[in-house]
């Protein structure tokens, strides 16, 4: 259903991740439609996006499909990564305060921070940089499945694999990794 490059890349970054001995990849999806899908999920074609509405109705369709308690249930599970290739009002579908509670390094794209998250700059400027530093890029639209496929070849690439994961659990670390690998300008403080 699911059929843009963001999708399209992010399932090749999955892929290229589970190649990897001992890793384990879970992927899940924000529908404004069915709510929290797993990967093998099948669903009908239907025209239903978060994008469009306002917040307040964004936060009301997801309390109806049950969002936030369906990825509270995902949270339980320990995961040494969470990478949301969301855009904002997918986020706030999630819920604001979902991130507070978490010990794991969370990759997003907006403005929800916390000690283990890293934030991710995803307009023109960070994706002409990915561009110039020589990485396939499907544009701003595509930019979040572009990047987790940067870094899973990236981690494969390594002679260590599964060290360079183990790697990623560190916020400093995987966002100077980030930004080495897209030649951005790290922000000072």
């Amino acid at each position: 259903m699911y059929t843009g490059p963001q999708s399209t890349e992010l399932v090749k970054a999955v892929d290229i991740l589970r190649t990897i001995p001992t890793t384990e990849v879970q992927l899940v999806i924000v529908s404004a439609g069915f709510g929290l899908l797993k990967e093998d999920d099948l669903v009908p074609p239907y025209d239903c996006s978060f994008t469009s509405m306002k917040i307040a109705q964004v936060r009301e369709r997801s309390n109806e499909l049950g969002i936030r308690s369906s990825f509270n249930q995902v949270l339980e599970n320990p995961f040494d990564l969470i990478y949301l290739a969301l855009g904002k009002r997918y986020q706030i579908a999630l819920g604001t305060d979902v991130f507070s509670t978490t010990e794991t390094t969370t990759v997003l794209f907006h403005n929800l921070e916390s000690d283990k998250s890293v934030r991710i700059p995803c307009a023109a400027a960070a994706v002409k940089a990915f561009s110039k530093s020589r990485h396939r890029i499907h544009g701003v639209v595509g930019f979040k499945g572009d990047l987790l496929r940067i870094l899973a070849l990236y981690a494969k690439s390594r002679r260590s694999p599964e060290n360079e994961l183990n790697k990623w659990r560190n916020p400093t670390y995987l966002k100077k990794l980030i930004h080495c690998l897209g030649g951005l300008k790290q922000a000072k403080g």
